[in-house]
């Protein structure tokens, strides 16, 4: 089925929201990239995270805005929508996610990228606290991988307010799963309260002091 099938579709289902979904998907997968052209793109713009191009990326966000407009409790077109523009728009992601998790509270992986969108805005007290709902979750489901990253934003959240103490302790434990194995993320921003309390911490040197 082609884009304009399904465009054909639209004037007769009566769930406009599955075929905007689909037509998304077509678009990101399958279409060829001349159907989008470069606009506002610019001259060598960068391609997003996983190579699709912007232009493309903007069409597929279209569909899935409409999706969304259609049936507003559409889970798949949320994910695959707040996904997308975390490449875009920061804020219109959190947006998005929020959304999704009014349908889907216990919707583990989108609390977690809930909570790593709210760093990103320096929204630090919302970030923690969506954090320990997720880390909550995650272990009340025996979910390791989710667990470390829930602990990875609370540690991040912490050191913004200045908790230092509970930010190594959330940065130790996201950084070693419970196979042995170490999460790189984790150990990288276990950096962090070190140069922070070092910057915080060092006194003036006085050269003139005896």
């Amino acid at each position: 089925m082609n884009s304009a099938e399904l465009a054909a579709q639209l004037r007769s289902t009566s769930s406009p929201d599955s075929v905007y979904l689909a037509l998304a998907l077509l678009d990101e997968s399958h279409a060829p990239e001349a159907a989008f052209g470069s606009v506002g793109d610019g001259a060598g713009a960068a391609a997003l995270d996983d190579g699709m191009s912007r232009s493309r990326g903007r069409a597929v966000i279209g569909s899935l805005e409409r999706a969304v407009a259609a049936n507003p409790a559409n889970l798949a077109a949320l994910w695959h929508l707040a996904f997308l523009q975390e490449s875009f728009d920061d804020a219109r992601a959190v947006v998005v996610w929020q959304q999704l998790l009014h349908h889907a509270p216990g919707h583990l992986q989108a609390l977690g990228r809930l909570g790593e969108g709210l760093l990103l805005l320096e929204r630090h007290e919302q970030a923690q606290r969506v954090g320990e709902r997720t880390l909550a979750l995650a272990e009340a489901r025996d979910c390791g991988a989710e667990a470390g990253r829930a602990r990875n934003v609370l540690g991040r959240a912490y050191l913004h307010q200045g908790k230092y103490q509970l930010a190594e302790e959330m940065f130790e434990s996201a950084a070693a799963n419970a196979d042995g194995s170490h999460w790189g993320c984790a150990y990288q921003s276990l950096g962090q309260p070190y140069s922070t309390l070092g910057e915080v911490e060092l006194p003036s040197v006085d050269s003139d002091a005896p």
